[in-house]
């Protein structure tokens, strides 16, 4: 039941309010300043994973009221340093199926190239992936992208290394490891206005929007905007926090009122900010 009510809260308060921002950014990108531009596509972000992820939570959620047990799906990937460590977390069901029956033979096939011809397998691997959403040049090209992302690894040999989250005694990041997966993040964010947008002409216009900055200069402001922007600070804290656990609500309090007040808050906040009209999941489209 905590998994499903920690679902539900990135679906209903993260994901859809994130929607509402981000589809007015999109229908009206010419117009607007690069700062918005900048922030919608950082929210179209939080939207894509507290969308999938909330879906994932509460299927498996639900899976084990019936005695069931799902593999986990996502292993909060945007705390990954370099792409192949956000791969590793990401989708997990989808990643493991193309690295077992696309990219290791393709690899195997293609080893006699080196490093090469790991670089062909992992493009290949990914322009699969892109087109496994659709038919459409924006998700082949996202794919492309995110195989050119893994050729620095692979050439320096740090494709498979594992990164630790080191941090400071009081919990926070080191900065190393704060830069790296700022840098892993904004990447991700990049590829994910090729993924967005309905043609490429559009993704590249964004892009161009995008370099216009003015600074805080922001053309969409309402009150959703100042939630997302208390709210995605608080959810990453609570998953920083929770990132050895399954999930955001894995360790409580164990003070039976502490934690039951706890619920309590949750709910009241998926009843005051939750989206409640119809919004689909983004992955039922593809």
């Amino acid at each position: 039941m905590r998994q499903i009510l920690w679902g539900m809260l990135k679906k209903m308060v993260i994901a859809d309010n994130c929607a509402t921002y981000v589809n007015q950014v999109f229908d009206t990108y010419q117009t607007q300043s690069g700062s918005t531009l900048l922030l919608g596509a950082i929210f179209f972000s939080f939207q894509m994973y507290a969308d999938f992820s909330g879906y994932s939570d509460m299927a498996i959620g639900v899976s084990k009221l019936l005695g069931f047990r799902i593999t986990k799906n996502f292993d909060y990937p945007f705390f990954a340093q370099n792409i192949a460590e956000y791969w590793r977390k990401w989708h997990i069901s989808l990643t493991s199926w193309l690295t077992d029956y696309v990219f290791m033979p393709l690899n195997v096939k293609w080893r006699d190239w080196g490093k090469w011809g790991m670089i062909l397998a992992i493009i290949v691997n990914f322009v699969i992936c892109g087109l496994w959403h659709g038919a459409n040049w924006t998700f082949i090209v996202w794919g492309f992208y995110h195989g050119l992302l893994f050729v620095p690894l692979i050439l320096s040999g740090a494709m498979f290394k594992k990164n630790k989250l080191n941090t400071y005694k009081w919990g926070f990041p080191k900065l190393k490891v704060l830069f790296n997966i700022l840098l892993t993040f904004s990447l991700i964010t990049l590829g994910n206005i090729i993924f967005r947008a309905n043609n490429l002409g559009e993704a590249f216009e964004y892009l161009k929007g995008m370099a216009n900055m003015r600074l805080f200069s922001f053309s969409i402001l309402t009150n959703g905007l100042a939630l997302l922007l208390i709210s995605i600070p608080l959810f990453l804290v609570v998953e920083w926090l929770q990132k050895n656990k399954e999930h955001g609500l894995t360790k409580m309090p164990s003070n039976l009122v502490l934690r039951w007040l706890i619920y309590v808050l949750i709910c009241v906040i998926i009843y005051r900010f939750g989206v409640f009209n119809y919004s689909q999941f983004i992955y039922f489209q593809f």
